[in-house]
């Protein structure tokens, strides 16, 4: 489930409670099927390039 708040000056808040394995898919050309491999993935939250306001990392199982 996506949260999604707008605050003023176009500031956005995303809550994200569980990201589905889809979301992460990729398209295999030869199997021509969606694949979602295990690895570990990294998640920056930026109000601007310089800025970082969020790092976080989660597995893929």
């Amino acid at each position: 489930m996506t949260i999604v708040f707008l605050l003023l000056f176009l500031v956005s808040i995303f809550v994200f409670s569980k990201i589905d394995k889809s979301a992460l898919a990729f398209l295999d050309v030869k199997s021509k099927f969606w694949v979602v491999e295990e690895s570990k993935f990294k998640v920056l939250v930026r109000n601007s390039l310089k800025n970082i306001l969020l790092k976080e990392t989660f597995k893929v199982k």
